[in-house]
């Protein structure tokens, strides 16, 4: 899929004979440009607390700390990027942020979706 996302300009995605779409890449990665995940890694005090505050956060995951460092996976749909905001309540808590960065969807995930979707409305169509 890596490659479709590298070198086509348009994709019809196909499933059980169905055509589930026929559209260009980039129209396709920009829709799916709706969910924005950002992974950090931090020490400090209250972190939680105020990462919990952010505006426009949807879900927060905490993974397990590594030397004291707390990591997370925070979720959006809004087209807000949530970095800005993190880095300044770093600078404000005086945290030590040692990864800040944010995954966009691939073809993969987009590809997923749509098969995914298609498989539980044909589910529903049978009951």
């Amino acid at each position: 899929m890596q490659e479709v996302e590298n070198t086509c300009e348009r994709v019809l995605v196909i499933n059980r004979g169905r055509l589930l779409t026929d559209s260009p890449v980039n129209e396709l990665l920009l829709r799916a440009e709706g969910i924005r995940t950002v992974h950090i890694e931090i020490e400090g005090r209250d972190v939680e607390r105020h990462l919990n505050n952010l505006p426009n956060l949807e879900s927060m995951e905490r993974h397990d700390a590594t030397d004291g460092r707390k990591k997370y996976t925070l979720s959006t749909s809004a087209d807000d990027d949530l970095r800005p905001k993190v880095f300044n309540l770093a600078k404000q808590n005086d945290w030590i942020l040692y990864e800040l960065r944010e995954e966009r969807a691939r073809m993969e995930d987009i590809f997923y979706d749509l098969t995914s979707q298609e498989q539980n409305q044909d589910q529903v169509e049978k009951n």
